[in-house]
């Protein structure tokens, strides 16, 4: 509890994430969310077409959950619901 406090306290309003990248979800959203070009001509389209905003994808790598029991993480390429 201390080091939470310490953390809350000292670190958390320097532009640092807390959601957890400690931990296995937080480290998968993580990936995601750096590795993912949001410059990319198909992921534009694939969004536009399926009326999803930058506003939905952020909210979805703040507040989403990763199902491990249904992903795929061997082999390549990794299939994580």
């Amino acid at each position: 509890m201390g080091c939470m406090a310490v953390y809350m306290l000292f670190y958390k309003g320097q532009d640092r994430e807390f959601y957890g990248s400690w931990l296995p979800e937080g480290r998968v959203l993580k990936k995601i969310h750096t590795t993912l070009d949001r410059s990319d001509t198909t992921l534009n389209c694939l969004m536009e077409c399926q009326g999803v905003f930058d506003s939905d994808l952020d909210l979805l790598f703040k507040d989403g959950e990763v199902d491990f029991s249904s992903s795929v993480t061997q082999g390549s390429p990794k299939n994580i619901v």
